[in-house]
């Protein structure tokens, strides 16, 4: 009878050594069951657990490949900002609004966060949203308190 450590190696070994042949196999399987594969990728995905798992593991490796992460953001922007339109048209139309509207001078940043009431360079505010359906009320925060409110929302 061969130990647990024992048929681990073994298997390892074998998965070596036949590598071209299991990867044909795979292919194989995930082409058929597309839409399984999908639906249990979705189910593990929005598990609390793994959802916390993935933005650490996301947070470090950003951390680690900064400049690739940033090459890649210069390279797909289009295509990013793209589906962020398809998804969210309304947040995109209210932030054009009110981009606009700060340009002519319709709306006055304000040179204080909403939160902290600290001093900011207006450029360092970020204007937030409560109703994208009223684009022009709006309230400036820090960056850092601009992500407490939304970490409260979430």
């Amino acid at each position: 009878m061969r130990s647990k450590e024992e048929i681990s190696r073994y298997q390892k070994e074998w998965r070596c050594k036949n590598i071209k042949r299991i990867s044909k196999r795979e292919k194989l399987y995930r082409l058929k069951n597309k839409e399984k594969i999908a639906q249990r990728e979705k189910a593990y995905s929005q598990k609390p657990k793994n959802k916390e798992r993935r933005r650490i593991y996301t947070k470090k490796y950003n951390k680690i490949n900064k400049e690739r992460v940033k090459k890649y953001f210069r390279k797909n922007w289009k295509r990013l900002q793209a589906s962020q339109l398809e998804r969210f048209p309304e947040k995109i139309a209210a932030r054009r609004v009110l981009k606009d509207a700060v340009k002519r001078e319709k709306i006055k940043k304000s040179s204080n966060c909403f939160l902290c009431k600290l001093r900011f360079p207006q450029y360092k505010l970020h204007g937030h949203h409560e109703d994208y359906s009223k684009p022009l009320r709006v309230k400036w925060f820090c960056m850092k308190c601009h992500k407490k409110i939304h970490k409260a929302g979430a």
